[in-house]
């Protein structure tokens, strides 16, 4: 009887609808460490990039931290093979996965070369189709998977028009839609925010696209829907006038204004039946949900504001401690990058990765750091501000809202102080008088964890959230993982600069990132991650940017993980309002005391992690449940299996364990190649001379590229449900 449950849950998830009971749950659980360690896998990005002789006979031949080799990736669980878009260019690297760590095959895709702009690949197994976006050419290429019977290089099927900057894409539970966020820019008021719905792939005529368009909504709704607004029609005419921007003039922006202008389409994610997607806003905290059938956007929900007013707060000091602080006018904007969905006792849920991210257009930015906007002494940094009498006490810097953030905070004998990166959207100022905003809260960018919103059948009806994480990923890091804790370890912690890229930027980014006595026998190098605590307080804090859910061990399962610190918190949510933590850990542990050069040689781990996925027994190369993590910035693949008490049914699903592909953000690596480590003596860098890098030369190590076992991966484990 046992069996035949376990086989009824997972067929559930066959089509990649992830829905979960209670009344399924059969009585398995997890046992020992819970999710543990198995393999990984150094992935090339592309052909090699500097003068170098070729260093291995695999097909690509540049290996290197930095470069985004796994920028985002797809797993085909049906043949088995991973493809992984690399970042440095048009360069697709496909592994066979059918065991562990996986072997770099040579079917992989030159798209381009280092001259398109790669943003996201999917991958639909039962249609055995490989989608690609080509943000530069408003295209996404149709692929036919390797087939394991007869593999090749895919064939490439069809070139679809996808609109403007197409960027993330997300493929329906049943396979049958493709959807397309087409990623506002923040450049011109004719690239509004926008979804592209692309079906009847295998049609004579072709592929068939459907724009949605995101410009039916007044501000008046949006605001009274929680909707953070970075730039509101009002607000633009305040900075037009207060920055001189030039957007009066006639048939200027002001008066071609509309709320999709200030749109950031980042993530999609669709409801159990295919009906609906869901839209993520991520700079406008906030999420559009769209009828498939007709192609329209039906509603837009605002996430809300995350209250540090009281409790247990947030650590927004850089002091190298872990200092969590609360203030009386204190929140945070989510701004989701990743979310995830499931059907949860016939009710659909949805899942955000509170990371954080900011609207730019033009001259304006959004985004202020607390001592320029509070100047001390009851003053404000622009023109015509109001604000309530709690944010100042006349003529006292050290009283009211404003106290820890303004610039003479220092100098007052406070507890703490933070220079604390602000908003001046909609959530944090009252434009409703375009001559005298009023600021009544102090905000912040990212949620710092994860939170759960239920998602009402009628859509007139907002989204309502059921539970957060609040603190405790802070709070768990500090605890266990001090040296992670805000900490940034980035692309820019590469050690030198490739000849794709041999701009000033790269050599200023080499030059304040890497120290003469940080690097290999104290020689230029970055710091280790354990040297950068607190690096980020001030900004997105952990900045979570991924969520997934999966079944495993017969209980429902949520991850999220940290970009630039490795940090990753699994809990199970199969009470779904109630979720139960059950284990911290860190996917590079070697990167505490080590930096990114030192530890590709050896052992470094996945490092911003923008895909995950969670994969069934029949999909995985062990025949466990667990997730495949690909380090985007680290170049890596790796492998971490449940355990649990008793057998899964290997049954193979196809998906429900849902992967999270993110798009690229402001911080991602932009226009190819920024910067690598190439393994192998360093020739022929004019820029070398100017950022005194040196060569590895006698100190050359060989790359494995499958790194097996433990490698020291400390996590602590709660109590087992």
């Amino acid at each position: 009887m046992t069996q035949i449950l376990i086989l009824t849950a997972l067929l559930a998830v066959m089509a990649e609808a992830l829905t979960f009971s209670r009344s399924d749950m059969t009585g398995n659980n997890f046992a020992g460490d819970i999710l543990t360690f198995k393999d990984r896998l150094y992935v090339p990005y592309g052909p090699d990039l500097i003068s170098d002789p070729p260093q291995t006979d695999q097909p690509w031949t540049g290996f290197g931290y930095g470069l985004g080799a796994t920028e985002h990736w797809a797993y085909d669980h049906k043949e088995k093979y991973i493809y992984s878009q690399s970042e440095a260019g048009g360069y697709v690297t496909i592994i066979d996965y059918n065991a562990l760590p996986g072997v770099v095959t040579p079917y992989s895709m030159n798209v381009g070369g280092r001259n398109v702009d790669v943003r996201d690949i999917v991958v639909c197994s039962e249609e055995g189709l490989l989608f690609l976006t080509l943000t530069d050419r408003s295209k996404v290429l149709m692929y036919e998977t390797v087939k394991r019977s007869s593999p090749g290089t895919p064939t490439l099927l069809s070139e679809i028009d996808a609109g403007n900057s197409p960027d993330a894409m997300k493929l329906s539970n049943d396979c049958s839609i493709l959807a397309v966020a087409n990623q506002n820019e923040g450049t011109s008021v004719l690239n509004q925010g926008a979804v592209t719905l692309v079906t009847n792939f295998r049609s004579a005529s072709g592929p068939e696209t459907k724009t949605v368009l995101l410009n039916t909504f007044t501000d008046e709704y949006l605001l009274g829907r929680e909707v953070h607004m970075p730039l509101t029609r009002n607000a633009m005419i305040y900075w037009n006038a207060e920055l001189g921007l030039g957007w009066d003039t006639p048939n200027g922006l002001i008066d071609q204004y509309n709320p999709a202008l200030a749109f950031d389409p980042e993530f999609l994610a669709f409801n159990n039946d295919g009906t609906e997607l869901y839209l993520n806003l991520q700079q406008n905290s906030a999420m559009v949900r769209i009828s498939t059938a007709t192609g329209t956007a039906l509603s837009v929900d605002g996430y809300g504001l995350k209250d540090l007013t009281a409790g247990s707060g947030a650590d927004i000091v850089k002091d190298g401690e872990c200092k969590l602080v609360t203030n009386p006018c204190l929140f945070l904007a989510r701004s989701p990058d990743g979310i995830a969905t499931v059907e949860y006792e016939g009710v659909n849920y949805v899942l955000l990765a509170e990371e954080g991210s900011d609207f730019d257009l033009g001259d304006y930015e959004e985004k202020a750091d607390s001592n320029d906007i509070f100047q001390g002494n009851g003053t404000f940094a622009y023109s015509n501000f109001t604000f309530d009498a709690s944010f100042f006490a006349e003529g006292d810097s050290s009283a009211g809202c404003s106290a820890n953030f303004n610039a003479e905070c220092e100098s007052n004998d406070l507890p703490w102080c933070s220079n604390f990166e602000l908003t001046v959207g909609s959530s944090a100022v009252d434009y409703t008088d375009p001559t005298a905003p009023k600021m009544n809260r102090i905000v912040g960018f990212g949620g710092r964890g994860i939170s759960i919103f239920r998602v009402p059948s009628n859509v007139q009806q907002q989204i309502t959230m059921v539970w957060e994480s609040g603190s405790e990923f802070e709070e768990r890091t500090c605890a266990d993982f001090p040296w992670a804790n805000n900490a940034l370890t980035d692309e820019e912690f590469a050690p030198i600069c490739t000849d794709s890229n041999q701009d000033f930027e790269c050599a200023r980014w080499i030059l304040v990132s890497n120290d003469d006595r940080e690097g290999i026998n104290e020689s230029t190098g970055a710091c280790p991650m354990g040297s950068t605590v607190d690096t980020k307080a001030q900004q997105d804090g952990l900045g979570v940017e991924t969520v997934v859910v999966g079944i495993a061990c017969d209980h429902l399962v949520a991850l999220g993980c940290g970009e630039n610190n490795a940090m990753c918190f699994l809990y199970d949510i199969s009470d779904i309002e109630s979720p139960v933590h059950l284990k911290t850990f860190n996917l590079s542990p070697s990167s505490r005391n080590r930096n990114p050069e030192q530890s590709y040689l050896d052992d470094l781990g996945d490092i911003d992690a923008e895909t995950i996925q969670f994969i069934y027994p029949g999909q995985s190369p062990t025949g466990k449940s667990g997730f495949i993590f690909g380090g985007a910035i680290s170049g890596t693949l790796s492998f971490w299996e449940f355990e649990c008490a008793s057998e899964e049914t290997a049954q193979s699903g196809s998906g429900g364990g849902q992967s999270q592909e993110l798009s690229d953000s402001d911080e991602s690596l932009e226009g190819g190649a920024i910067a690598g480590i190439v393994i192998g003596s360093v020739v022929g860098l004019a820029l070398l001379a100017v950022i005194a890098l040196r060569a590895m030369g006698g100190n050359k190590k060989e790359i494995d590229t499958g790194k097996t076992g433990s490698s020291d991966h400390t996590e602590t484990v709660d109590g087992l449900a």
